[in-house]
């Protein structure tokens, strides 16, 4: 009896205790996951977590013990100018907008690519003098875009080749119009693109003669052994990268462009001619008697602007010639040296400068002033041609 007693006070304390007992909540899933994090290293974390971002910190550290922290630059709000100088570049696509960010050209000499220009035509020139000289002088560029995606062990990486080759008339390779860009992309996580470069004395080729066949076939079996150490370090890096980007299909772009200085001269570079006075009087014979009903022009005062992101070298000369309103023609004044301070006119620089001239033209109304401004090496190529009118009052239109 007493026994049995027991169990049912056994029974009844173990039904008390369960129903006063509170229920333990469910930890988070996300909480648990986050704990694990802190205490794991950086590259299991990225190779466990299906989480497709990553820290920036975290990408700090994984990356600079692939290359030391002087060779890696890291992009973000307008950070630009020490991508110029390192091999590795990690671009923060978020905070990567501004006009101090221009692609793949930012690491372009887009300076000296902007004096490329389209293949003239003979129309273009003022004599078939002029244009022989270009053809004979002048260099064809191929401007060439390649794209090539790549698989490695850990995922793909996207190679861009932006190659601007010079051939003479002769076909023959005579170098390159500017150093070669070759990037390896890779796509590291949505907000992080990590850009991989070659050093330019990596990607110096031997400089023999070569046409344009053998000059292209030189340079991919010389980029096979680039592109082998890059990708090797591309694989290094997309070890620490959880997520992988979209590529582009491979495909290759080439364009023909031309440059011949004086051509550039003629008809791309930005310079200003400006008319400041006339001096108009009185028209006399030699012997000092007055022409009735006539005026002469007898100096002109002209400002130069030279507006390109270029300094022009050398000397300088200015014609002016002179259309009366009966038709009479006469030289005002023949390559007249213009006044340049140790043979440089720098980019920005305006300079002024009177042209009297013995030759006094008679008009009776009006007369039509040509200038021409003239690199002292390249005569026929005229920098800047300017036309202007003066009345006889000296007003200037």
């Amino acid at each position: 009896m007493k026994s049995k007693i027991f169990m049912i006070l056994i029974l009844l304390v173990a039904v008390f205790v369960a129903g006063c007992a509170v229920p333990t909540e469910p930890q988070q899933v996300d909480d648990v996951q986050e704990d694990v994090v802190e205490e794991v290293p950086v590259v299991e974390m990225v190779s466990e977590s299906s989480d497709s971002t990553l820290n920036l910190e975290s990408l700090k550290f994984s990356l600079e013990k692939i290359y030391p922290q002087k060779d890696i630059a890291w992009l973000q709000n307008g950070s630009y100018l020490e991508a110029n100088f390192r091999r590795l570049i990690v671009i923060d696509s978020e905070n990567i907008l501004g006009e101090e960010w221009s692609g793949d050209l930012h690491f372009v000499d887009t300076l000296t690519l902007d004096k490329l220009f389209l293949p003239l035509l003979k129309e273009k020139f003022g004599s078939d003098m002029e244009f022989k000289n270009y053809k004979q002088n002048g260099l064809t560029i191929d401007q060439t875009v390649i794209e090539k995606t790549f698989e490695v062990d850990e995922g793909f990486v996207q190679e861009h080749q932006f190659l601007n080759f010079e051939f003479d008339k002769e076909d023959n390779h005579k170098g390159s119009f500017i150093d070669p860009l070759v990037i390896y992309k890779i796509s590291c996580t949505p907000e992080y693109t990590v850009y991989l470069r070659p050093t330019r004395a990596e990607l110096i080729t031997p400089s023999s003669v070569a046409n344009r066949e053998e000059a292209y076939q030189r340079w991919e079996s010389h980029m096979v052994k680039v592109r082998k150490e890059m990708l090797d370090k591309a694989n290094e890096v997309l070890k620490v990268c959880p997520s992988q980007g979209e590529f582009v299909e491979s495909f290759t772009n080439t364009k023909t462009l031309s440059y011949y200085y004086p051509a550039h001269l003629e008809f791309f570079w930005d310079f200003e001619t400006a008319v400041d006075t006339a001096l108009v009087e009185q028209a006399v014979e030699n012997d000092g008697s007055t022409i009735k009903g006539k005026k002469m022009l007898r100096k002109v005062d002209l400002t130069f602007t030279n507006k390109e992101p270029y300094n022009l070298a050398k000397k300088f000369l200015v014609t002016i010639t002179t259309v009366a309103d009966d038709g009479t023609k006469s030289t005002f004044v023949d390559g007249k040296r213009v006044e340049v301070n140790n043979e440089l006119f720098k980019s920005g620089e305006v300079i002024s400068q009177s042209f009297p001239s013995t030759v006094k033209p008679n008009f009776e109304k009006y007369l039509d002033v040509t200038v021409k401004f003239f690199d002292d090496n390249y005569y026929n190529a005229p920098i800047d041609v300017k036309t202007f009118r003066v009345d006889v009052n000296g007003t200037v239109s």
